[in-house]
């Protein structure tokens, strides 16, 4: 009756069971997607902004807001955050990327905020090009070489950009991503530590058979795939980010998300390759 089926494979629904989540409850009965606990195992967490022109936000245990940073808190002439949002936890701080369209070409600005008290750090700016990492507001791709040092890796889409961190200056220049000679799918927000798999979840329902759907792309080749809902998507559409060593699922949206949102990296990474290798994508 028109909906929209997966072709059904025997075993589909064990051998893609996804991993245990880690148990990093934060002390909000909102539990809003965008709330990732800090790194002090204090049940303090940070708020992320809903969108790019909300706040940046910290909150205690006992839920009241500690601080609270606009974009414009971070370097005066920016307009929008971009998606960028790093939890160093050996500097207790994270790590922000905003961005100037008054400028030609557009100019990002490159800063840290402390856990502490919200103290801004101002790095330095640079001027990539303009639209390649800021056209829609969700969270990026994003990742320091290791906590406490090294420079940045920041992916938008099929776009990746490397940033000097002592001056927020380009150590490598904005560049398309591909595999095989075809560039990633714009959708893919996460990518497994090897970089050979990207991949997007979506809350696209299937009825007909209770899963959700996303998008998986390895070896040049990106496909559709199904997965089962208590797959770490939930009912949101979701971003994997890079928080404090660890993965989280989170969202713009205000709603509830799916709970026990943090993973190991190698864990969930070894559940995407069973997808991957599931749906025949090739190496």
């Amino acid at each position: 009756m028109g909906v929209n089926i997966f072709p059904v494979v025997s075993g589909w629904e064990t051998e893609l069971a996804p991993p245990t989540p880690l148990q990093k409850e934060i002390n909000n009965v909102l539990c809003y997607g965008r709330d990732l606990p800090t790194g002090d195992d204090d049940g303090s967490w940070v708020r992320l902004p809903a969108s790019n022109t909300g706040n940046l936000e910290l909150y205690n245990a006992s839920g009241a807001q500690v601080w609270a940073q606009a974009h414009t808190d971070i370097h005066a002439d920016a307009e929008f955050w971009t998606g960028v949002f790093w939890l160093d936890t050996s500097d207790s701080a994270v790590w922000v990327w905003v961005y100037d369209i008054g400028t030609t070409p557009d100019t990002y600005y490159l800063a840290k905020v402390a856990l502490s008290d919200g103290t801004v750090t101002n790095i330095g700016s640079c001027q990539p090009g303009d639209g390649l990492f800021a056209n829609t507001f969700q969270y990026y791709y994003a990742e320091r070489a290791a906590m406490g040092s090294g420079n940045l890796t920041i992916r938008d889409g099929d776009y990746r950009i490397v940033l000097d961190t002592s001056d927020g200056s380009i150590a490598t220049a904005a560049a398309q991503v591909t595999q095989n000679g075809v560039s990633i799918n714009i959708s893919c927000s996460y990518e497994t530590e090897d970089g050979l798999i990207y991949l997007s979840f979506f809350p696209t329902i299937i009825v007909a058979n209770g899963s959700a759907s996303g998008v998986v792309q390895r070896g040049g080749m990106a496909v559709n795939v199904r997965l089962p809902l208590s797959s770490p998507c939930g009912l949101l559409t979701p971003y994997f980010i890079l928080w404090g060593g660890y993965i989280a699922v989170s969202t713009t949206s205000t709603n509830r998300v799916y709970n026990g949102r943090f993973f190991e990296r190698a864990v969930l990474d070894t559940w995407i390759t069973k997808i991957a290798d599931y749906y025949g994508l090739p190496d």
